[in-house]
């Protein structure tokens, strides 16, 4: 399993907006930021989520 790496709120806005913009793919995006999938994922699950609601 890769390491959980810290991030910033403004970071992991960033990995979610490219998520968006680009494919939405999180495996693309996870080697693309250097995080790992779950990070990525459960980033853009939250944000639907507040955004829906």
């Amino acid at each position: 399993m890769a390491k959980r790496i810290q991030t910033t709120f403004e970071q992991r806005m960033e990995a979610v907006q490219w998520y968006e913009e680009n494919g939405r793919s999180y495996k693309d995006t996870a080697a693309h930021f250097g995080y790992n999938y779950a990070q990525v994922r459960s980033k853009n699950t939250n944000r639907r989520e507040k955004t829906v609601f």
